[in-house]
């Protein structure tokens, strides 16, 4: 298999013209002329259209180069992995991870690979979903982890890594409640109409993050669009902000910071069972991934499967007016 003809093929449909896929592949350009139309000959078939310009891949080449890819993809594959077994070289790899989620899961995650794979270098990139996304096409970056559907940036692909589901925090307001506020209850969640948040302001996340594109399937869902007071990159700070009145937010249900708010929570929501999304990990369409990157992968998924967020089974659901047989 001829994978140096694989590489001029692929920088000729790249470059669009032969005189500079040649100096691509720092070859003369009549060498590479020669080279594809031997590999043309063999296959009976035209890889290129030369009568355009710039020329193009006929419907064959099309195909033949499709396939290419996929061969050279699973060569680099190969090649990766081969050098890790082997112990030759040091991989590096760049992990993106939502800003909101480095403390949580970093600690629980790199300190097992770290000893699985010490001669594997990490480094470490946070930011929101956006910004992960948009380092992840321009290279910055080779993986990210735990961030969540929808993807919003083409060119991404994805696996899925487990669920959450969503919860809002609520104000202690008789705008929401009525007359009487019920108390907060670590196991109950408040089942809203959508009307019952109509004047209460939403504490936001940053538009550029999961959590606001989630927040926005939510209300689109419900027919609502609530005014928002003020944006938060942190879901806590928000929670907390909420749990002493200035509006409601949205959290994940993972709720173990929470003890440390001076007000306990009020928790709520518009679905039962409650909104979930879907966390992921994910790379650059077309780029594949190296042996490292997958094994965090399989080391995150498996984190998150003895580290689940708190199971919506483990609350119970009732009307606000229905608090009194709770008490």
């Amino acid at each position: 298999m001829d994978f140096v003809r694989f590489e001029y093929l692929i920088a000729l449909d790249e470059c669009k013209s032969f005189s500079r896929a040649a100096e691509k592949c720092f070859i003369s350009q009549p060498a590479l002329t020669k080279s594809i139309n031997k590999l043309e000959e063999s296959l009976g078939v035209r890889l290129f259209d030369r009568s355009k310009n710039p020329i193009a891949l006929t419907y064959a080449g099309e195909h033949y180069l499709r396939g290419v890819r996929n061969i050279m993809a699973m060569k680099t594959q190969l090649d990766l992995e081969m050098a890790e077994i082997a112990g030759n070289r040091k991989e590096h790899l760049a992990v993106g991870i939502p800003e909101s989620r480095g403390q949580k899961w970093l600690g629980q995650i790199l300190p097992l690979y770290a000893e699985a794979y010490p001669d594997v270098d990490i480094q470490i990139f946070e930011s929101t979903s956006q910004g992960l996304e948009e380092a992840l096409i321009e290279g910055k970056i080779d993986l990210i982890i735990v961030s969540t559907l929808p993807i919003l940036t083409p060119g991404i692909d994805y696996e899925a890594l487990a669920s959450e589901s969503l919860l809002f925090v609520l104000p202690p307001a008789h705008e929401i409640f009525g007359d009487v506020i019920p108390p907060a209850m670590r196991d109950t969640v408040y089942h809203l109409r959508p009307e019952q948040l109509r004047h209460t302001p939403f504490i936001s996340p940053l538009k550029t993050q999961g959590l606001y594109r989630a927040s926005r399937q939510i209300f689109e869902k419900h027919g609502m669009m609530p005014r928002i007071l003020l944006e938060t990159v942190n879901p806590d700070t928000a929670a907390s902000l909420a749990s002493e009145g200035l509006g409601f937010s949205l959290t994940t249900m993972n709720l173990s910071n929470f003890h440390a708010f001076p007000t306990v929570p009020l928790l709520g929501t518009l679905d039962v069972p409650p909104f979930e999304r879907t966390l992921i990990a994910s790379w650059k369409r077309g780029k594949p991934l190296s042996f490292p990157a997958r094994k965090l992968i399989d080391l995150t998924r498996e984190c998150m499967r003895n580290h689940p967020e708190l199971d919506y089974t483990a609350f119970r659901f009732c009307r606000p007016e229905e608090v009194e047989k709770l008490i």
